[in-house]
């Protein structure tokens, strides 16, 4: 623990100090710390985040919205906007 308190990656510290601590971890039984439980079922819903699409005005494309631009009062997309190399 002093080696990595102080700093020293895991992969640095050496052998003759962290050997010890891997071999008692793996002679350990499973169950010291492993916890097996029945499957429980969550009420999990799926996200409602959608997204609002505009269609860019120069090549038509759909784009969502937070990523589109105005561009001669137009809509555009990033990609059309590089293009007429405007700068926003």
């Amino acid at each position: 623990m002093q080696q990595r308190n102080s700093g020293v990656p895991a992969s640095k510290v050496p052998g003759e100090i962290s050997q010890p601590f891997i071999d008692m971890v793996m002679s350990m039984q499973d169950s010291a710390f492993i916890e097996v439980s029945d499957v429980f079922d969550y009420d999990i819903k799926p996200p409602t985040v959608q997204f609002k699409r505009v269609k860019c005005d120069v090549c038509g494309e759909m784009v969502i919205e937070k990523y589109a631009r105005i561009l001669d009062d137009k809509i555009a997309c990033i990609p059309c906007l590089e293009k007429e190399q405007r700068v926003f």
